[in-house]
């Protein structure tokens, strides 16, 4: 509907001033009684044309081609906006072009060429995704699905942040557990993680190396750590459908194996 005003506008006004180079806005009027759609373009052009808003308006209608059986009415109004009514014909033939392009509806190619890095979920390697990043999960993936469907060449990444005092925590966390695990009565830090993955951690640990670990150093209860807690992200992103071009982190870049 927009489309259709602005562009019958847009020929208009560049037969009256070829080197326009502005945007044209239409916009819904706050009152029904003012038509379907209006636009402000005389306003903007009047110092330029060293006219009237309402002269300009006058012109700019003098100068509009469309298709009769779609406008019922153009007005001018106020100090100078042009509304515009749309007739019955106008929005069934919308109708049959929503319906002749089916699942296309709305498919542009307007920003081809262009490209478009978009950084989403990017939860951090210290435990499971949880409810709260289903949130990011859907708005990045519905982000980045608008902006292909407009054109856009899009590169999802994930920001994989294994820095910071989270890793150090995480790492405290999966050694007491793992010591646990082998018998030893040793309490979790007070900012230590207490999520049920990282017993699970731990117990891995027992199973590949036994009680070998118990005077690892931190590093190895870190990575041991990250490297579980980003599988298991993996693992739900790749159930839920969600893949990403590539992971990132301070270090090096990681192409998907998804």
């Amino acid at each position: 509907m927009e489309n259709y005003y602005r562009t019958i506008l847009d020929n208009a006004v560049r037969k009256m001033f070829p080197d326009f180079t502005g945007a044209i806005e239409v916009e819904i009027p706050q009152n029904p009684d003012h038509g379907d759609l209006s636009t402000n373009i005389a306003m903007q052009l009047a110092k330029e044309l060293k006219k009237s808003p309402r002269a300009v308006a006058t012109d700019i209608i003098t100068n509009l081609t469309y298709e009769k059986s779609f406008v019922s009415g153009l007005e001018i109004a106020g100090p100078g906006f042009i509304n515009i009514r749309y007739t019955n014909a106008f929005y069934q033939q919308v109708l049959a072009d929503i319906l002749a392009d089916g699942a296309n509806f709305g498919k542009t190619t307007k920003y081809n060429q262009q490209t478009v890095n978009l950084e989403w979920v990017s939860a951090n390697p210290t435990g499971n995704l949880h409810a709260g990043h289903g949130r990011q999960v859907c708005l990045g993936a519905a982000v980045s699905n608008l902006l292909e469907w407009v054109g856009y060449t899009v590169t999802r990444e994930y920001y994989f942040n294994n820095a910071g005092n989270q890793m150090p925590n995480l790492a405290a966390s999966v050694q007491v557990r793992y010591l646990q695990e082998l018998g030893d009565k040793v309490e979790l830090p007070e900012n230590g993680y207490h999520g049920l993955e990282i017993v699970y951690i731990a117990k891995d640990i027992v199973k590949e190396h036994g009680d070998s670990k118990r005077d690892a150093d931190m590093l190895f209860f870190q990575k041991y750590g990250e490297t579980h807690n980003f599988a298991s992200i993996k693992k739900t992103l790749d159930r839920l459908g969600v893949h990403h071009d590539i992971y990132f982190n301070e270090n090096s870049l990681y192409e998907s194996g998804a």
